[in-house]
């Protein structure tokens, strides 16, 4: 994670109450045929120094520096591992971690599918809720300041937690938050949730506009201001075209363990705004730790 983006997570996890910061480096190890190891053991302050790379030397020990003077807990680890993603979801697994912040690069195509993405791979699997900061937006992060959330909404069960957690989240950088629904002009019928199907039996003229209201109602969460924008089109170029138009501070976004057509955001939806929107993504799954409702007083936070 370049020392911008790093610098911009602690700042927001700082207000967002998280008390213990762990500087996580992996060390790609050529692999064995047909065999994916992790190893982790405790790093002499030496043995740290000559694992990080010396153009990352002067930024690590910067932000090493910061973690310590805004009084968080801090622990580095230095991990061996054939499987950079596998090796941080043990770790994530093993220690408890809350949430993972770490940069993604813009990957398409041969390059995609042929070296993958350690953010597209986590995002699928890690048991802790994501925090992907781009790399390109470091402009971005000059403010530690999060005054504008956009919660894209499905009316599934996972938008209603998106909702909880974006709200939640608001309420501690005294933001707001956008609801954001872009309904489908052309394609086969989508699959409506089980809240949708009733708000419509009972709303048959409803339009989107109040529907995104009453959703809203229904996720509850923390009292913030709260805005609705419903649209038509496709839903990631609709996204991405909206979020060029309306800056933004955060996405946040829940999906699903399986791709799902019309109910849920799929991962593939997930990871294409992870590539490509001009903002910080935060992302979880059903089975991740149910952290980011923000009401412990111990979260960890993860910097990979």
């Amino acid at each position: 994670m370049s020392y911008v983006a790093a610098s911009w997570s602690l700042g927001v996890a700082r207000k967002l109450g998280i008390q213990e910061v762990h500087l996580v480096h992996v060390v790609q190890m050529n692999p064995a045929p047909s065999v994916a190891s992790v190893s982790q053991r405790t790093y002499s302050g030496h043995e740290i120094r000559d694992s990080i790379p010396p153009a990352f030397m002067a930024p690590w020990e910067s932000l090493t520096q910061q973690v310590i003077q805004e009084g968080f807990r801090l622990r580095i680890e230095v991990l061996e591992a054939t499987d950079i993603t596998q090796a941080l979801i043990t770790y994530a697994e093993t220690h408890l971690i809350d949430l993972i912040a770490l940069n993604t690069h813009v990957r398409t195509g041969f390059a995609m599918e042929v070296l993958g993405s350690v953010a597209k791979n986590l995002v699928r699997h890690a048991p802790c809720p994501i925090l992907t900061l781009r790399v390109g937006n470091q402009h971005l992060y000059n403010s530690q300041s999060i005054q504008q959330i956009l919660v894209p909404i499905d009316f599934s069960d996972r938008s209603k937690q998106a909702v909880r957690i974006a709200r939640a989240i608001a309420e501690r950088m005294g933001g707001e938050i956008t609801a954001f629904h872009v309904e489908p002009m052309s394609g086969p019928p989508t699959q409506h949730s089980k809240w949708e199907r009733q708000y419509d039996a009972t709303h048959p003229q409803a339009t989107q506009t109040p529907k995104l209201v009453e959703f809203l109602h229904a996720a509850s969460g923390p009292r913030v201001t709260c805005h609705t924008a419903p649209l038509f089109g496709d839903l990631v170029p609709a996204t991405l075209q909206y979020l060029t138009r309306y800056q933004h501070d955060l996405i946040v976004i829940g999906t699903h363990e399986y791709r799902q057509e019309g109910l849920g955001f799929t991962q593939s939806m997930t990871e294409r705004l992870i590539q490509f929107a001009p903002c910080p993504v935060l992302s979880f799954r059903p089975s991740s730790r149910s952290l980011i409702e923000f009401h412990g007083t111990d979260e960890q936070f993860a910097i990979a």
